[in-house]
């Protein structure tokens, strides 16, 4: 956390308000290569089953961490005999996609015109995260899916709206630590979901 603080202030120091935008992209970097599940291989995914990983040499992708129950019933998608996070994916091509809209961003700014179809665009964007959690518990894979793309995609707009309307360092700082916490409050959701989806269907 102290390390966090300290690159805030110091990307706020060397570039002021895109400071903390900065801090993001090499963030949204970062997790986008976590979520392709890429490593190298170890005793652990020696083990796991071809449904679950995909070896290429030394390396190996674990592109599925969910039971068989649970790839079944829509968290996981099936392709060419594997099976695919949901979860995982639709954010690594959402962050993917926000990578490239902050690159955008940081090189060419955001015209004043695009800036209320934004404001009513990105609710529509973040909607369907939290009707997935909050209401539709049998959601298909494909649903799934897109609302992990929609989610990182709307945050990254807001931030970049926000910037523009305001360019505050320090509001973009509140922001991005925001950002750390929303992540980790998804995945200890997702977990509660994979919980209380094996409860109903059992």
């Amino acid at each position: 956390m102290i390390t966090s603080l300290f690159l805030v202030l110091l990307s706020s120091l060397l570039f002021n308000s895109k400071g903390p935008i900065i801090l993001c992209l090499l963030g949204a970097i970062l997790l986008a290569i976590r979520f392709t599940g890429i490593q190298f291989m170890n005793d652990n995914t020696k083990e796991m089953p071809s449904w679950m990983v995909t070896r290429i040499g030394s390396f190996v992708i674990v592109h599925c961490h969910h039971n068989k129950e649970l790839c079944e019933k829509g968290k996981e998608f099936k392709f060419k005999g594997k099976y695919f996070c949901t979860g995982c994916y639709g954010l690594c091509l959402g962050t993917v996609i926000s990578i490239i809209i902050i690159i955008l961003y940081l090189i060419n700014g955001l015209s004043s015109v695009m800036i209320v179809p934004l404001i009513f665009l990105i609710p529509f964007l973040l909607i369907p995260i939290i009707l997935r959690y909050l209401i539709f518990l049998h959601m298909k894979s494909s649903m799934r899916f897109l609302s992990n793309t929609f989610f990182p995609i709307g945050i990254v707009l807001l931030l970049n709206v926000i910037d523009r309307l305001l360019k505050n360092w320090i509001i973009n700082s509140i922001f991005v630590f925001s950002l750390i916490g929303i992540a980790y409050l998804r995945w200890k959701i997702a977990l509660l979901d994979d919980v209380r989806l094996l409860k109903v269907t059992k």
